[in-house]
């Protein structure tokens, strides 16, 4: 028998858990996106990903680019995100529109890679030792474990 798996409690219940804990910490988590183009959905994902990060109590910080802009920008772009020490985590918002991704997600860095998606992070994953697990897969299996699947 089919049955219905509802995420929306569960990630009601999460951020609570989330925003608990934040609060007993002795600095605000910054959240760095960088967004590039006029993708509808792109635009529509980071939205929630503000949203949800206001909600929890941390930081965000959008860093919008022109879809003509360069690889090289978005990398120095990332590389200066990478030493700066109030941003706690970095996302690059994908699809690209023209630009070289396994280049640009390269240069994060693997602490401040919450996507999981470097390279380093993507090792660890293909090791059995993950660091940083990609949130839509984390996400299915808190919701299999909630519903005891």
């Amino acid at each position: 028998m089919a049955q219905q798996l509802k995420g929306h409690p569960l990630a009601k219940s999460i951020r609570a858990r989330v925003a608990s804990q934040l609060n007993q910490l002795p600095t605000q988590p910054i959240l760095a996106v960088i967004l590039v183009g006029q993708d509808p959905a792109s635009h529509l994902y980071v939205n929630l990903k503000r949203q949800a990060c206001e909600e929890v109590g941390i930081g965000f910080e959008l860093f919008f680019y022109q879809e003509d802009v360069s690889t090289d920008v978005l990398k120095e772009a990332i590389q200066d995100l990478n030493v700066c020490e109030d941003v706690t985590g970095i996302l690059v918002q994908l699809p690209l529109p023209n630009q070289k991704t396994d280049e640009i997600i390269a240069q994060i860095d693997p602490q401040k890679d919450v996507d999981g998606l470097t390279p380093f992070n993507l090792g660890c994953v293909l090791q059995k030792q993950p660091r940083m697990i990609p949130c839509t897969p984390k996400g299915i299996l808190a919701l299999l474990k909630h519903y005891h699947i």
